[in-house]
């Protein structure tokens, strides 16, 4: 799922088919802005419903001048499924950063989700970010 427009982090997320058919893209909306996905109809609801429960997780969240910050725990369950996450994005939305780090006891894994224009706030919208949690 990948922003590409303004959206409030506050406001909900909704889903909307950009085309007809059993293989059509749709997008995750909010009245302000759009995180276009291209998985077929049938596939997004459960991506978003994985990637919420994934993002759920996350001990921290933090907006970065460019996308946000978010720190989950450190077992290796939580890193196999970052690690599943950003494969399956990177392919998905080319045009985002992905950054997984293991930070020093490595009991924190650290992703952090980068874009321009944009799709910043919408990062930060789909990654749950507070307005007022900036780094």
């Amino acid at each position: 799922m990948c922003a590409d427009s303004d959206t409030r982090v506050d406001e909900p997320l909704s889903v909307s088919h950009t085309a007809q058919g059993d293989d059509a893209g749709v997008a995750i909306v909010s009245s302000a802005a759009a995180l276009a996905c291209e998985l077929p109809s049938d596939r997004l609801a459960r991506r978003a419903i994985d990637t919420t429960a994934l993002f759920a997780r996350a001990r921290e969240r933090r907006a970065l001048a460019d996308g946000a910050e978010l720190e989950f725990p450190g077992d290796d369950a939580t890193a196999q499924s970052l690690f599943d996450f950003v494969l399956f994005e990177r392919a998905c939305c080319a045009q985002l950063s992905y950054e997984l780090a293991f930070i020093p006891d490595h009991s924190t894994v650290r992703l952090t989700l980068r874009g321009r224009g944009p799709q910043i706030e919408g990062i930060r919208a789909w990654a749950a970010v507070p307005a007022h949690a900036s780094a």
